[in-house]
């Protein structure tokens, strides 16, 4: 199984149109997705706060995980 880090290198060599296509549909299917999830879990957990605030927490600690293990690098946050 491939690394992330050799998949991120292969996007890089695609051209630029190849890049474009390929993150319309990533984007796509994520949001996509996110809206079917969204819709279930409302269906059967009747507080939108809870949900929001756990995906919230879950793209933090993604987002954050990724940067520590050197696969993204984030700009620090400055107030």
């Amino acid at each position: 199984m491939r690394d992330f880090k050799s998949i991120a290198v292969n996007m890089m060599k695609m051209s630029p149109e190849s890049q474009v296509i390929g993150s319309v549909i990533s984007y796509s299917l994520c949001s996509g997705s996110l809206v079917l999830v969204n819709k279930l879990i409302l269906h059967y957990l009747p507080f939108p706060s809870i949900v929001i605030t756990g995906q919230l927490l879950a793209s933090i600690f993604f987002i954050y995980g990724a940067n520590m293990f050197g696969l993204i690098d984030i700009d620090p946050i400055k107030w």
